[in-house]
């Protein structure tokens, strides 16, 4: 029972991404394949820029498990804001790089011509939500290594569904800015969902290690 009840909320939370992420792609289909191949190579190009915040995740999780199993809280709360500062620092230089080497990025996956500016467009649109995203997977993993698993799936849920999804609609077809309202409003979410988890360790968790 207490494996179950600390699983389903991380069940929750990819249920809400990946179910989300299915949806977006409906959105995108209207506008074409550039557009469908265009949120392809982006998606997973930042993606991978955020690699490093999901191996620091997995160790922060598991530094913070052990320090508050050891009774040792001030300890595992050193140990977050030091992840949480290094995958900052890391993800900024990976997004800049992004950013300056889009046109060489998109060109190695194959896009060229009229297809080309799309590529460079959503790249850079997404790759401004990498620090924050990464970010917010790193704090994912604090909470979880706390044995709280709530708060991630709560803010997933919250940003996606009721955020993410109705400002790509509202930002393509209301607006008029069609593909790149759908990339905008993703790496808006992001930068959302990154803030209000911060907070939420900032005032709720690491008070609450402090506490005890």
């Amino acid at each position: 029972l207490r494996i179950a009840e600390l699983g389903w909320p991380i069940g929750g939370q990819n249920f809400f991404e990946r179910g989300a992420n299915l949806v977006l792609i409906g959105l995108l289909s209207p506008f074409g394949g550039v557009a469908l191949a265009a949120w392809g190579i982006g998606n997973r190009v930042s993606n991978m820029g955020r690699m490093t915040a999901f191996a620091l995740q997995s160790a922060v999780r598991t530094m913070v498990g052990q320090n508050i199993g050891a009774q040792r809280p001030e300890r595992a709360r050193r140990a977050a804001w030091a992840t949480i500062g290094a995958v900052f620092i890391i993800l900024s230089c990976t997004t800049s790089a992004i950013f300056l080497w889009a046109p060489e990025i998109i060109r190695f996956f194959g896009m060229s011509g009229e297809a080309m500016p799309a590529g460079i467009a959503c790249l850079r649109i997404l790759c401004l939500g990498i620090v924050f995203e990464g970010t917010r997977r790193v704090i994912s993993g604090i909470f979880e290594g706390a044995a709280q698993t709530k708060p991630p799936m709560f803010v997933e849920a919250l940003i996606r569904w009721p955020v993410m999804l109705p400002m790509a609609y509202g930002a393509s077809v209301w607006l008029g800015l069609r593909e790149s309202g759908i990339w905008w409003a993703v790496a808006g979410s992001q930068v959302l969902g990154g803030l209000a988890l911060l907070f939420w360790f900032k005032f709720g968790w690491e008070r609450r290690i402090r506490e005890s």
